[in-house]
C-alpha cells in the first residue's frame, strides 16, 4: 500500500496496466521512446519495453522503486532510465521528448496525483511529445460517475485535438489515447496492432467506446459539463466523494 490505497495489479488489471503500453504504442505510426508515469508492480513498464528502444520511467515513492529492483521480475530496471521525482515537476523541468507518454498514477483522490488529471498537466505533456506523439490516461471509471468521466473526455479532449476512449471492462478501466495529429490507424487496425505487441497471448478484453469524431462532439456540446483544471479540480473531490460514498450519479 501506498497513501493507505493499494497500489498492485490483479489478475483483473493485467488487461488495462498492458493496455497502457500497447494501446499508444500500436496508435503511433513508428515509436521508439516511451516515458511512463508510475511503476506500480512494473506491467506497463515491462511491456514498453518489449518494443522500444527507450524506456523511461518517472515515480514520485522511491520506495516503490526499491521495493520492484527487489522483489519484481528480475533485470525490470536494467536499462530503463529512472527518475524519482513528481511527474508533472520532471516534466516541467526536463527538455527531453517522448514518441510516447503513458500515465498511470494513484488515485485523482489527493493534491499530490490529482493535478496529473487537469488541463494544465495535459498541456505541459503536450509540449514533451515529438512530432506525431502519443499521450495515453488511465481513467477508474469504477471510482467516476458518467459526468465525472465526460468531464475528463473533455478535458483531455480540449488540449489534444484527436483523442480515442477504450474501455477494459473486466477492471472497470478506460484508457484515454491523444494525439494532437491524426491517427493512421483504425480502431481495427489497432486492435490488430495490439493483438501483435501482446506477447503473452493471454486474452486482453477491450473495445473502442469513443471515436476521435465523437469526442470532439462531446467536447463541443457538453457546455454544462466543466472542465477539470489546476484551480477547479473537481475530479479530485468528486473520486475521493464516490470511493467513501459509492454514490456514482
Amino acid at each position: 500500500q501506498t497513501g493507505g490505497k493499494i497500489e498492485g495489479t490483479g489478475e483483473k488489471d493485467l488487461a488495462n496496466t498492458r493496455l497502457l503500453a500497447y494501446l499508444p504504442i500500436a496508435s503511433h505510426r513508428a515509436p521508439r521512446s516511451f516515458l511512463a508515469i508510475g511503476l506500480g508492480t512494473g506491467v506497463t513498464l515491462a511491456s514498453a519495453k518489449e518494443h522500444m528502444a527507450e524506456v523511461s520511467m518517472v515515480e514520485i515513492n522511491s520506495g516503490v522503486v526499491e521495493a520492484i529492483d527487489k522483489f519484481g521480475p528480475p533485470g525490470l530496471l536494467k536499462g530503463v532510465d529512472i527518475t524519482v521525482q513528481d511527474a508533472r515537476n520532471y516534466l516541467f523541468l526536463s527538455e527531453k521528448r517522448f514518441d510516447i507518454i503513458s500515465s498511470e498514477p494513484s488515485y485523482p483522490t489527493e493534491a499530490s496525483t490529482a493535478n496529473l488529471f487537469t488541463r494544465e498537466f495535459y498541456e505541459l505533456a503536450a509540449t514533451r511529445l515529438n512530432e506525431g506523439g502519443v499521450f495515453c490516461q488511465w481513467l477508474p471509471y469504477y471510482a467516476l460517475s458518467n459526468r465525472d468521466a465526460t468531464m475528463m473526455l473533455k478535458t483531455f479532449g480540449s488540449v489534444f485535438s484527436h483523442v480515442s476512449l477504450w474501455k477494459a471492462p473486466k477492471g472497470f478501466d478506460l484508457l484515454m489515447i491523444g494525439s494532437t495529429e491524426p491517427f493512421l490507424f483504425s480502431a481495427g487496425e489497432i486492435q490488430e496492432r495490439v493483438s501483435v505487441l501482446n506477447r503473452s497471448k493471454d486474452p486482453l478484453d477491450f473495445m473502442l467506446s469513443r471515436e476521435p469524431g465523437q469526442v470532439r462532439e462531446i467536447v463541443k456540446t457538453e457546455e454544462a459539463v466543466p472542465l477539470n483544471t489546476d484551480d477547479r479540480p473537481f475530479l479530485e473531490f468528486h473520486a475521493a466523494r464516490n470511493f467513501i460514498t459509492g454514490v456514482k450519479d
